[in-house]
């Protein structure tokens, strides 16, 4: 074997110990949570099995390694652990287009709740110059998918804003490229790199650029704002006035779920949660909601969750029920739900539930409704065992 073959070998094994320390990376509790892992997962295997079949034939190629996204992928994962609750990774949105055609865009990281979208580009900043500055269709893809990020975004609202779009450049960006973005309302990070304009750039003249950029803006939200109404689903009115989160969760109890609220409780206090989020917020909830939470209180809570339960109803703005007509009762998608949140939606105000079900069910049928969930908490009061 000449040298020539033994470097390249060489190069194919390095990308494969790459690729195999990735997935190593991914059994890290880092991505437990994190939506969408299973694929990355999928895509680095995928290329591994490309590269060790082609070191196998010993057909290698330089252009072999090229091909591969190994150092893309792990990009994503980089930007996927320095993003504060970073939810989820090559996560798909459906958007309308200009010319109402329904498309897909799949971003590559999705942090801060949700309230931020990144693409990371990894490519080389000179070849990404060379695009910026070449032909109509490089420019064009550039802007593409620029115009893809800002309409997907104004169409997919969270906490009823659109969330901040970043494009995040590994290699570097270009300062042309970094200023056009962020002319059309894109975020961008990463080292601005000085090209030498050293391509031709016939029929990409600057006023041509203007002309195409003048109807992006639009889509563009410059304030993240966040709702200042809350609207209350029966089962955290439940959750704040049991027992269990009120000071009684080192109490035992006939019932197993119980005892394992309670343990959640010891380990994980829901109150304290609920508190902060209603600090400085109106507390809404609906008609139904209201009815059904006295009903409830009436029938299982004991003496001091009915005194709670009367002391945060006054706290709490009643108003008629507004249904949700996007989707129709089926499975975990049930009626009283559909009351419940659709009266937050219809008042732009963020639902907060333990009803995870629900949200989960309602998510994978294409509604998407502004929400902050908790673990439940059941009435505990009139089960609590006597102290032996």
């Amino acid at each position: 074997m000449d040298k020539d073959s033994n470097e390249m070998r060489t190069m194919f094994e390095m990308h494969i110990s790459n690729g195999e320390s990735l997935l190593e990376t991914l059994g890290e509790k880092n991505y437990i949570n994190v939506r969408g892992i299973h694929k990355i997962k999928r895509k680095i295997k995928k290329d591994l099995e490309f590269l060790s079949e082609t070191l196998q034939s010993r057909n290698m190629k330089k252009e072999h390694l090229v091909c591969t996204n190994l150092h893309f992928y792990k990009s994503v994962l980089l930007e996927t652990v320095s993003q504060p609750e970073c939810e989820a990774v090559f996560e798909t949105f459906l958007y309308i287009t200009s010319d109402n055609c329904q498309k897909r865009l799949t971003v590559d990281v999705v942090s801060h709740k949700g309230q931020r979208w990144t693409k990371v580009i990894a490519r080389n900043p000179v070849a990404l110059h060379q695009i910026y500055k070449g032909d109509s269709f490089g420019r064009r893809s550039i802007m593409d998918q620029a115009t893809s990020y800002i309409e997907a975004a104004a169409q997919n609202l969270h906490l009823y804003n659109s969330p901040q779009v970043v494009f995040s450049f590994v290699n570097g960006v270009p300062e042309e490229m970094k200023s056009f973005l962020e002319r059309i309302g894109i975020s961008v990070e990463g080292k601005v790199i000085a090209v030498e304009d050293d391509v031709s750039t016939s029929g990409s003249s600057t006023s041509s650029e203007c002309s195409d950029e003048v109807n992006l803006r639009v889509y563009v939200n410059d304030q993240q704002n966040s709702p200042s109404r809350l609207n209350l689903c029966v089962t955290t009115m439940i959750a704040y006035v049991s027992s269990l989160t009120n000071g009684g969760c080192s109490k035992q109890f006939n019932e197993p779920l119980l005892n394992q609220q309670a343990e959640w409780e010891r380990e994980r206090p829901v109150k304290p949660f609920l508190d902060n989020l209603f600090s400085g917020k109106d507390l809404m909830c609906c008609t139904t909601a209201v009815e059904d939470f006295k009903s409830i209180i009436d029938i299982v809570g004991g003496e001091e969750e009915r005194c709670r339960a009367t002391a945060l109803l006054a706290r709490v703005t009643v108003v008629p029920d507004l249904p949700f007509t996007g989707l129709r009762p089926s499975g975990k998608i049930k009626e009283r739900s559909l009351l419940i949140f659709g009266t937050g939606h219809a008042h732009r105000a963020v639902t907060v539930t333990a009803n995870k079900g629900f949200v989960q069910a309602s998510k994978q049928k294409g509604a998407k409704f502004a929400v902050e969930v908790h673990e439940s908490r059941a009435l505990s009061e009139c089960k609590e065992l006597p102290c032996s």
